[in-house]
């Protein structure tokens, strides 16, 4: 699996009167997934080393790379192992269509940054978002 790297600036303020860089670095807080999700790993961008479920009134913010999948290693997958070794099993949905599908109490947003990612819904609804699309799920 070949991950990008990406730097974050993050910026602050002296005494609350002038802004300043507090940190810039290229992002080595990289999860791969290896057997429970082949061809998928988080950058942690916000906190660095974060984790996929904010704490209460807190944010999240990390890169999602999803490589191409492969149909027949997705039916030897347990969708309920990969999300507890993230801490978010409670999130996990048992159902037939894929065996990743989740739900979230939180507001996700999404770019996709290059290539193409197919977002299942419930009731076979599938929407394909593009190079440049955007996403707002809103606890789905």
């Amino acid at each position: 699996m070949d991950i990008k790297k990406f730097r974050r600036v993050v910026t602050g303020n002296v005494n609350n009167t002038k802004a300043v860089v507090v940190s810039d670095n290229i992002l080595d807080s990289v999860k791969e997934f290896g057997a429970i999700r082949p061809g998928v790993a988080h950058t942690y961008v916000w906190p660095e080393g974060g984790s996929m479920k904010p704490s209460k009134g807190g944010t999240s913010f990390l890169i999602a790379q999803f490589d191409p999948e492969d149909p027949a290693v997705l039916k030897s997958l347990d969708g309920r192992r990969a999300f507890a070794a993230v801490g978010a099993e409670d999130n996990w949905v048992k159902t037939d269509r894929h065996p990743f599908m989740h739900k979230t109490h939180t507001v996700d947003y999404g770019i996709v940054l290059q290539g193409e990612v197919h977002l299942l819904l419930d009731e076979d609804a599938t929407v394909t978002l593009r190079t440049g699309d955007m996403l707002v799920q809103q606890s789905t």
